[in-house]
């Protein structure tokens, strides 16, 4: 079984409404109590907090304050909702990576689960979620493959749209990516079964669609404060056998997309030996 941990920051959480939720500040007290030094936080009735993945299990971790009180409900799946009582997680005044909601023992298809605050304040810290390829059995041995944005895997469109500067490149695996302001989609080839794709967020950071297989999926934002590096623009696995498809587009907004690397997984019980990820450009 394998388990995937995303900070509060991911682009793959969707906190609403807009301004309803406040991010860390770079340097501020105690965030180094916090996973990955961050936290997005909230005291204002109705915000919610979303995430949608594909696995078995999940762990949503973060802080309450006994003091504030209340209560915050969280939906999975559109089940009638359960109602946590925030002053039942901690035993201090404010208590660091408590789990607001687990669950395990699902069945290995998507799931959306929703944090809706009532009248409580609550700090989302990060995510964990566990998820199996295929059968299971093989699970040991199927290390990922890691593709970076330099292979000949990856192909740009267009071209010239796509930079690979020079700045902060120690941050980086093999110390490059590439980056666009323009609405363009990106080309790759990668073999697979599952497959992250990872790069930055940031304050000049905007939206992206994600295509799968001709499909358009979210549209997810990298916009944060801080500007955040190995960061998990998409994921998805138990694709199945075959060839699928995968682009990313910039928004219209002029904002930066900024990709670094890949991994993918093949469940070798599953791929035929031609099975291959091809990453079509998308206007």
């Amino acid at each position: 079984m394998f388990n995937t941990t995303i900070d509060d920051w991911s682009p793959l959480i969707t906190y609403s409404p807009a301004g309803y939720w406040a991010q860390s500040v770079a340097g501020e007290p105690g965030l180094t109590e916090f996973f990955g030094k961050s936290y997005t936080k909230t005291s204002s009735p109705g915000a919610s907090a979303s995430f949608t993945f594909n696995g078995t299990g999940i762990h949503i971790f973060g802080v309450t304050s006994k003091r504030v009180g209340g209560s915050y409900t969280v939906n999975l799946d559109g089940m009638i909702p359960t109602v946590v009582d925030a002053t039942a997680l901690s035993a201090s005044p404010r208590e660091n990576q408590w789990v607001l909601f687990n669950i395990t023992g699902l069945q290995q298809t998507h799931h959306t689960v929703t944090v809706t605050n009532a009248d409580a304040s609550i700090y989302i810290d990060y995510i964990c979620w566990w998820w199996t390829l295929g059968s299971g059995e093989s699970e040991k041995e199927l290390p990922p493959e890691k593709n970076e944005d330099t292979d000949s895997q990856f192909f740009w469109h267009p071209a010239d749209a796509w930079k690979n500067p020079p700045s902060n490149h120690s941050q980086f695996y093999n110390e490059t990516r590439h980056n666009a302001r323009i609405r363009l989609g990106d080309l790759r080839s990668l073999p697979g079964d599952a497959v992250f794709i990872f790069g930055t967020s940031g304050p000049q950071h905007g939206n992206y669609t994600v295509w799968l297989d001709g499909i358009s999926s979210w549209t997810f934002s990298a916009n944060r404060n801080t500007y955040e590096t190995n960061v998990t623009l998409f994921q998805a696995n138990n694709l199945g056998n075959g060839v699928h498809t995968l682009s990313l587009v910039n928004g219209d907004g002029g904002g930066l997309l900024e990709i670094d690397y890949a991994l993918s997984y093949t469940d070798p019980s599953l791929a035929p030996p031609d099975s291959s990820w091809v990453f079509p450009t998308v206007y």
